[in-house]
């Protein structure tokens, strides 16, 4: 769940067409409309919180406590990935035709088991790299259903200011990431704390139970939102559905190329954020979780870096 400029770029593309539409439930320009949006916000910011710590604890568990080879690591991180990939299509349906904010804080509460079972198991020490790829598949699945209803909410609680609400979440978005990260960068010194090895899976505990209290946080901030109706229109079949989207992306000139371009990303980029940096560290510089942290953070800045010039 890694931040990447093309993102950013998808928003923005969306941001012009959206603010010429006022979507059923969107709200107004007015106090309590600020509020909401506000909020919003900061549900989001806890969220991508909590994943910066996941995105530092899964690699540092992989490379470091389990010692893994890069094609078990690469394995491993595929899974994380392959639920959104079959599963988000189905998400983006499935909160068009659901009550937001309720779908948004019970899909928040039941993934903060996730960390929660993963920290449970450290502590009766039955770790392996099989419990890492069900906690990867959990954890893919139910970010797939995640991020679509986030999306569905952004424009229906922007307060008409679509465009100024798409540049606050994508700010957001790497500053609570690059957060959870320097957070997640601390479990080799909490095992140092706790008189172990600094690649004992027991410093990670700490840092997974408060990825679980930030999930659960974004989900009590998500109470604080307007109940938020699926749109009225004719309901089709999900797969039907799906089709013709993905026939619209490929129609449309603007869109085509930024799905070709987040392609090629995945291939060229992702993979080496993922699975090369946690290799490089553990077996070229033999660092530890602050290393992988910081090096993560500094590839995160290039990127926003990259995404501004």
């Amino acid at each position: 769940m890694t931040s990447t400029p093309q993102q950013k770029t998808n928003l923005d593309a969306d941001a012009s067409a959206l603010e010429a539409c006022t979507p059923p439930g969107a709200t107004a320009g007015t106090r309590s409309g600020t509020a909401t949006r506000n909020w919003y916000l900061l549900g989001f910011g806890l969220y991508f919180s909590a994943m910066g710590i996941q995105s530092v604890l899964y690699p540092w568990i992989l490379t470091q406590v389990l010692n893994e080879s890069a094609s078990r690591v690469g394995f491993a991180q595929m899974m994380s990935m392959v639920p959104m990939l079959t599963l988000v299509l189905f998400g983006g349906v499935v909160a068009d035709r659901r009550e937001l904010r309720g779908h948004l804080i019970t899909l928040q509460c039941v993934i903060a088991l996730v960390p929660l079972s993963l920290a449970l198991i450290i502590r009766v020490e039955s770790l392996s790299f099989f419990v890492m790829i069900a906690m990867s598949l959990g954890a893919g699945a139910l970010g797939a259903f995640i991020i679509p209803a986030r999306e569905a909410m952004l424009v229906r609680v922007a307060n008409g200011q679509i465009q100024q609400t798409v540049t606050a979440t994508t700010g957001i978005q790497f500053g609570s990431q690059i957060f959870g990260i320097l957070l997640g960068g601390g479990a080799s010194y909490l095992a140092l704390a706790m008189g172990r090895a600094p690649s004992d899976a027991m410093g990670g505990a700490p840092l997974l139970v408060m990825q679980a209290v930030l999930l659960v946080l974004a989900a009590l901030v998500a109470t604080r939102l307007p109940r938020l109706p699926p749109a009225d229109g004719e309901r089709r079949h999900a797969v039907a559905e799906i089709r013709d989207s993905i026939a619209e992306v490929f129609r449309i000139d603007a869109i085509r190329p930024i799905v070709i371009l987040m392609f090629f990303t995945g291939i060229l980029y992702i993979g080496v954020f993922m699975v090369q940096l946690p290799i490089i560290v553990r077996d070229v510089y033999h660092g530890d979780s602050a290393a992988l942290a910081i090096l993560n953070t500094c590839f995160m800045l290039g990127t926003c870096l990259s995404a501004i010039v």
